[in-house]
């Protein structure tokens, strides 16, 4: 009976945790310019593309195969903001010079 019980809560934890994850995941979503992510991913291939033509690469199949190469890139990005040190706010008095340089985006100017 108590195996059931647990069974029965721990269901219930996961229904709960998986509304969760998706309300935030939405939230997430509010934050992020989808048209500037495709217009990246659309540079990406066009780079792509400049070094298959140079030889740089070799050639792939056909266009398809360096969409998907740029966009594995984009979401390879985007998998890195979890660990990105700007995610975190710094205090503008804080003394660690390599927090300081990593909280500057490209939109905010560094120290001067």
């Amino acid at each position: 009976m108590r195996a059931v019980k647990r069974s029965i809560a721990a269901a219930a934890l996961d229904r709960i945790l998986d509304e969760i994850e998706t309300r935030y995941c939405a939230l997430v979503a509010e934050t992020v310019d989808f048209a500037r992510l495709d217009a990246i991913e659309q540079s990406l291939v066009v780079e792509l593309e400049t070094l298959v033509a140079t030889g740089e690469v070799p050639a792939p199949p056909d266009r398809r195969a360096l969409e998907s190469r740029a966009s594995s890139m984009v979401n390879w990005a985007l998998c890195m903001l979890a660990d990105d040190p700007r995610r975190t706010k710094q205090d503008e008095d804080d003394d660690c010079e390599l927090c300081r340089a990593f909280s500057y985006g490209p939109s905010t100017p560094g120290p001067r």
